[in-house]
This record gives C-alpha cells, sequence and structure tokens, in this order.
C-alpha cells in the first residue's frame, strides 16, 4: 500500500536523523543510556544499595557493583512475582519472561518493565521498519500481514498481579493496538500452547483470510467491471444526445426563446 508506506516515511524523518547521529557519536549514545539507566533506578532498593545517585561513570559502576548471576538476584525476582514494587527498577513490573531452564535445569523469570518493551524491544522493530523503508521506498511490505509466532507456552497467571511466559509470547501479549490489523495469526492462536494445535489452527485462519481476500478482490473486480459498463453506458447516450440535438437544432432554439 503505497500510502502508508507515504505515512511511515514521514514518519521516520525524526528518527532516522537520531539513528545517524547514534552511527556517528556511539560512545556518547551509550553513556546518555546509561546515564539514563542510572538515574531511573536509583531510588529503588537495588540503587540505594549500591548508591546510585553518586555513580556517574562507568567506572563508577563497575568498581561498585560486584558481577552477580541469577541466583545473586533471585530473591528480588521472587519479591517482585509476589507483587513488591520499586525493588530493582522503579516502574511497576507484571510480565516476567520464562527462560527454557538451560542452567541447572530450572526456568528463570526475567523481569521485563514497560520501559523495557518500549524503548528495546518495540523500538527495535519499529528503527528495523524505519531504516527497511528509508532503504526501499517502493516496498510492498505494508500490502499484506506479518507473521507473528509466539513460544509454545501461553501466558500464565503467577498471581494476581503479575503475569510470566516466553518472551516472544510476553512481546506479543502487550503489541500495541495497530499491531493487530496487520499481524497474523490472531491472538489467541499465536499464545496456544501446544504446537500441533497452533499450527492446524493458524492453517484454517490463513486458509479463511485468503479466501475473504480472494471474495474482496472479486468483489472489487466486478465493482470496477460495472463501473466501467455504466461508464460506457453514459457516453454512449452523451454522443446519441449530441448526434439528436445535431439533427433538430430548431429545438434548441426554441427552448432558449
Amino acid at each position: 500500500m503505497p500510502i502508508i508506506t507515504s505515512i511511515v516515511s514521514w514518519f521516520n524523518i525524526k528518527r532516522l536523523s537520531q539513528i545517524e547521529l547514534m552511527r556517528k557519536y556511539p560512545f556518547n549514545t551509550q553513556q546518555d543510556t546509561f546515564s539514563k539507566l542510572i538515574d531511573s533506578a536509583r531510588d529503588t532498593e537495588w540503587g540505594i544499595k549500591y548508591d546510585y545517585k553518586s555513580i556517574k561513570k562507568v567506572k563508577d559502576f563497575q568498581s561498585r557493583v560486584p558481577i552477580q548471576d541469577y541466583d545473586d538476584i533471585k530473591p528480588y525476582v521472587d519479591r517482585l512475582r509476589k507483587g513488591e514494587k520499586n525493588l530493582l527498577w522503579h516502574s511497576d513490573i507484571k510480565w516476567f519472561a520464562k527462560s527454557s531452564g538451560t542452567t541447572n535445569d530450572k526456568s528463570k523469570f526475567i523481569p521485563v518493565s514497560k520501559e523495557a518493551l518500549e524503548a528495546c524491544h518495540f523500538q527495535a522493530g519499529k528503527d528495523g521498519i524505519a531504516l527497511y523503508v528509508d532503504r526501499y521506498p517502493d516496498t510492498n511490505v505494508f500490502s499484506g500481514k506479518t507473521l507473528a509466532l509466539g513460544g509454545a507456552n501461553s501466558i500464565n497467571n503467577f498471581s494476581q498481579k503479575s503475569y510470566y511466559g516466553d518472551l516472544s509470547a510476553v512481546l506479543i501479549q502487550n503489541l500495541p493496538f495497530w499491531a493487530e490489523f496487520i499481524r497474523t495469526p490472531s491472538l489467541q492462536t499465536a499464545l496456544m500452547d501446544k504446537w500441533d494445535e497452533k499450527i492446524e489452527k493458524m492453517t484454517e485462519e490463513e486458509r479463511q483470510y485468503l479466501l475473504d481476500q480472494w471474495k474482496q478482490r472479486k468483489e472489487e473486480a466486478r465493482k470496477v467491471e460495472r463501473e466501467q459498463k455504466e461508464d460506457r453506458i453514459y457516453h454512449y447516450l452523451v454522443d446519441v444526445g449530441h448526434i439528436i440535438l445535431g439533427k433538430l437544432p430548431w429545438r434548441t432554439h426554441r427552448a432558449s426563446d
């Protein structure tokens, strides 16, 4: 759809300029991101413990915050899953990405904040589209739908205050509303936990989607054909009228008297 591509290109002007600045000044970009993260977490329990308020440089962080693994922060994660706030991050944590359990044969629950979703995962997707459209302005990428598959696990309610699931499922569950118009399969199907049933359901949905598209295009073709036929009839009648008026000029003069 050329119009959608044009709209996306217009909105991308500012972002492309920002991306270009990141390319030219990568160190400044990283330092700015580092400072924002430290400032955002300075009043959390973790930030107070390591005195984030006094951290100005990466070397300050390296000397003050020891290298730790998941087991070191697991007590904080467990508390977050129970509904406590302001522990590792300043905003509410309602989502947890569940790992596949490759270490110690145990799954890990990674806190996912709304800021991480917006500034990292979703922004990366939008930046990817911006760069692609900028390089290929005549793209037809918006003429169809995007296949978005979630993990084999569904989003499960851990408590009344938090949810967990595969990261892909967490992302799909939190996609902006407009993404529903350009992706497939449906949210319910994408988050099904049984893969075989998911594939079968996807096949049914795509078959129906293609059938609806075929019917729509067929109806559009009929409409165009009908309009063309009506247009031909109209011009035919106009031509006939001109012929008749040309043969009977006295009627025109009498009507104007």
